[in-house]
């Protein structure tokens, strides 16, 4: 579903909190002093809970709730993934908007906090999808996005592009879970609230809110429009000398690195070109892959 990965903050009025029967907090031990933290951290079910004391800039104590929703889901509610992944979690099946209301709705009641205190300061949306092609080939082909390239971690099957506002990751679920078939996973990570905030998305509340799914649709898939992309399945039979010459700067992240922004427009309008005519367009059959994908998890 959209949802996976979320920071917020709330403040509480007293430290009531830190006798919730459902919460184990502790103290990390002050290697300086030898004393315990007044900082005080509980885990619950893939949710991480931090209690920080009143102090001289703020009246009031604070607490920050963090992790993955989609996890804490599959850990607390499904009886079909409850038992899997039980030490870092599962997030590779679908999550609905319905299942993220119900989590929402279940994590609070779990605190005894109201959603609506909940202030978001990070969030990741995004979905689950059956590729077109072997997750890899479409890992393979991402070069850039707004200028900016994908990065290319060698220990783990994913690429991101990282923005000051957000980042653009792109995940081989079935290759992180040992899964039988090919699964792929495309999110956009949020470190600044700035454009979220805008859509309405404030606090936890507002992600029970239909309105503003439809409203992050067309953002999440422009992102994916927007990156450049180079298809390996290009076929060059039937292409010209000059053409086949050219593609081999198209798939170099370099190439485009090194050309001027201002540049750029004419070899992209090329590749597009190439791309539509000589090729079985990943690219575009992800993006209708995704977009079906995004209206049948909003299914209510």
């Amino acid at each position: 579903m959209p949802v996976d990965f979320f920071k917020s903050r709330c403040f509480i009025e007293n430290d009531e909190i830190l006798k919730n029967p459902n919460l184990d907090f502790h103290s990390d031990l002050n290697e300086s002093t030898g004393e315990n933290s007044d900082i005080k951290v509980a885990e619950l079910d893939h949710i991480e809970i931090t209690y920080f004391p009143a102090n001289s800039r703020r009246n009031k104590p604070l607490i920050k709730v963090q992790g993955s929703l989609h996890k804490y889901y599959n850990k607390t509610l499904s009886e079909e993934c409850k038992d899997k992944y039980l030490t870092k979690g599962f997030n590779g099946n679908d999550f609905t908007f319905l299942q993220v209301v119900e989590s929402i709705e279940h994590l609070c009641n779990k605190l005894n906090i109201d959603p609506r205190q909940m202030k978001l300061a990070n969030l990741e949306l995004g979905v689950n999808f059956i590729p077109p092609v072997d997750t890899i080939q479409i890992l393979d082909g991402l070069i850039l996005h707004q200028g900016v390239e994908f990065n290319k971690p060698e220990s783990y099957q994913y690429r991101q592009v990282v923005h000051s506002q957000f980042y653009i990751k792109i995940y081989d679920k079935a290759k992180q879970y040992l899964l039988p078939k090919e699964l792929s996973r495309y999110e956009l990570k949020y470190v600044k609230m700035a454009y979220l905030n805008s859509i309405g998305i404030w606090t936890l509340a507002d992600l029970t809110k239909m309105n503003v799914y439809k409203r992050f649709k067309s953002a999440f898939l422009a992102a994916w429009c927007n990156t450049l992309f180079y298809d390996y399945s290009i076929t060059k039979d039937d292409l010209t000398e000059k053409q086949i010459s050219n593609l081999k700067d198209y798939s170099n992240p370099i190439y485009w690195l090194r050309l001027n922004s201002k540049r750029r427009d004419r070899p992209k309008k090329e590749l597009k070109k190439i791309t539509e005519n000589y090729s079985d367009n990943i690219q575009s059959k992800a993006l209708g892959t995704i977009e079906v994908k995004w209206d049948e998890l909003l299914v209510v």
